[in-house]
């Protein structure tokens, strides 16, 4: 990659009036690797969703990871410290396509002091089963060690779901001040977190998504940011 790059692709990236990154650490890294000044930071976005589906969290509670099954989001991580706290009366939801790696995970409950049906595999979910699994969660929790963004913590915080997540994601660092958090991607910091959300009540829960989702209307939905773009596309031109 490295020759392809230095032989090809540098000299396109040095007539280019504007280079496009998503994150932060993704536009400093462009800018040392290019040695540029014209990179400007766009976040993917997000449309504000209006659902039907009403959220109960109440009445079956449950932390929520959704993705796809890969050692890189961190789910070994989360079921570890899932263990670990072994919170009465909460289960752990783990939804994703069924892979070869979903049996090192179920290694990992097998092993482990727990009672397998805590912890469910519930494989692909899509559509109004997707919305509702993530309104009624406590929690979404994607402790990733690497992420572009990760749409689904945009999607959760619009649905008004609180969200703990990784500084490897590239989000703003504002997400741990408005309902969110941001954790190193390590059992530790996931166990203490996860500790902290299971004392919330009721109304801390829909208090802290709520901040959430205002957070990402203002920052990630395309309606408060499509002039980004406009103003990105007339700069060009």
């Amino acid at each position: 990659k490295k020759l392809y790059f230095n032989l090809l692709t540098r000299k396109y990236f040095s007539k280019a009036a504007i280079v496009h990154a998503i994150t932060a650490q993704e536009k400093q890294n462009l800018k040392q690797l290019l040695a540029v000044d014209n990179v400007i930071e766009i976040p993917n976005l997000i449309k504000n969703k209006k659902t039907s589906v009403a959220s109960k969290f109440n009445n079956e509670k449950y932390i929520l990871y959704i993705g796809r099954l890969d050692e890189i989001k961190g789910i070994d991580i989360l079921i570890k410290s899932f263990i670990k706290i072994n919170p009465p009366h909460v289960k752990l939801k783990i939804a994703g396509g069924f892979n070869d790696y979903k049996e090192y995970l179920e290694k990992l409950i097998k092993n482990a002091t727990i009672e397998p049906e805590k912890i469910e595999f519930l494989g692909f979910v899509k559509g109004d089963e997707k919305e509702l699994l993530i309104k009624n969660a406590i929690v979404i929790t994607v402790p990733s060690f690497s992420e572009v963004i990760g749409m689904v913590n945009l999607e959760a915080a619009i649905l008004k779901t609180p969200v703990i997540t990784t500084h490897q994601t590239g989000l703003s660092k504002l997400w741990q001040e408005n309902g969110g958090f941001l954790i190193q991607p390590n059992e530790q910091e996931l166990t203490a977190t996860l500790q902290e959300v299971l004392k919330w009540t009721d109304e801390e829960r829909i208090e802290q998504g709520e901040k959430l989702y205002n957070f990402v209307l203002e920052t990630y939905t395309w309606k408060n940011r499509i002039l980004d773009w406009e103003k990105l596309y007339k700069r060009a031109l």
